[in-house]
């Protein structure tokens, strides 16, 4: 099951304090999930406001601190790979750019230009992010008519695939480790017993939607409290992230409620468009 709040700061953070008390007073197992930068101060506003000094059964945890707690209890799986760093990465796309220069046309100058690297690094992690592979960008490039766009992707296309074959199975890069994760996430039912709280992050990423129906296919019940205000246009993209995930919900079959995470002054007929809006299906 996956539940959403949403509305402005204050009620979010009483509302999930409240579900950690009651998650803890029936004696399970609460995982607070937040961004990297505010795991020690959520911790403490979660022991302050629980009067606790400690517990073993509430939990407060960066997604990459999860993903490092999801390979300690489950192990990796299979074959034992070696993991690229940054500097790495950018080692082994230069090198797939030599193997591929000779058929390069939109990238052909460019592939020796200053700063390229890290560019076609950070698009490669993007588009694996997306769950995109060689294969589907380049069946993409021969759907558009012949153009810019047509060889840009095109060429794209001949560089993910050779850095796909100088990865040969052998190395891994940080989206190769966090899908290694999610499939064992899912795979050996770690979120049973487990109920998890998301919260404090702007919006919901492409990666983080990934991870919390991971989370809910493992066993886990996931609240996500997201800080979002119906009909105001500074939220529109947390509207639209929402979406993204309510619809991500909607394919993997999770059961998924959207709660407003305290009552509006006034709800009025007019405020259902903008909810519409806010949410699309």
């Amino acid at each position: 099951m996956l539940r959403v709040f949403y509305g402005s700061q204050d009620p979010l953070k009483a509302g999930a304090l409240a579900r950690a008390k009651e998650i803890l007073g029936t004696g399970g197992r609460c995982l607070v999930i937040v961004p990297e930068a505010a795991t020690l101060k959520t911790e403490r506003f979660f022991l302050n406001g629980l009067g606790l000094k400690g517990s073993f059964d509430l939990e407060v945890l960066s997604p990459s601190r999860l993903g490092d707690a999801v390979f300690e209890a489950l192990g990796r799986g299979g074959e034992e790979q070696v993991t690229l760093d940054e500097r790495g990465k950018a080692v082994a796309v230069a090198a797939a750019l030599k193997d591929c220069k000779k058929d390069l046309v939109y990238y052909a100058s460019a592939a020796e230009m200053k700063g390229f690297v890290e560019q076609v690094s950070g698009l490669i992690g993007d588009l694996k992010k997306a769950s995109l592979t060689p294969e589907t960008l380049q069946a993409f490039a021969d759907s558009l008519p012949e153009g810019p766009d047509k060889a840009r992707s095109a060429d794209t296309a001949k560089i993910f695939a050779a850095y796909e074959e100088r990865m040969g199975g052998r190395l891994a890069d940080g989206e190769d480790i966090n899908e290694k994760m999610l499939r064992r996430l899912e795979e050996g039912r770690f979120g049973r017993g487990i109920e998890a709280i998301v919260m404090d992050f702007d919006l919901i990423t492409l990666a983080l939607s990934a991870l919390i129906t991971a989370l809910c296919r493992s066993g886990a019940d996931v609240s996500l409290y997201q800080r979002c205000v119906p009909g105001d246009n500074l939220y529109r993209p947390v509207g639209d992230s929402l979406g993204r995930l309510r619809r991500a919900a909607a394919e993997k079959q999770i059961p998924c409620r959207f709660h407003m995470s305290a009552a509006p002054d006034a709800c009025e007929k007019k405020d259902l468009d903008a909810l519409r809006r806010l949410f699309p299906q």
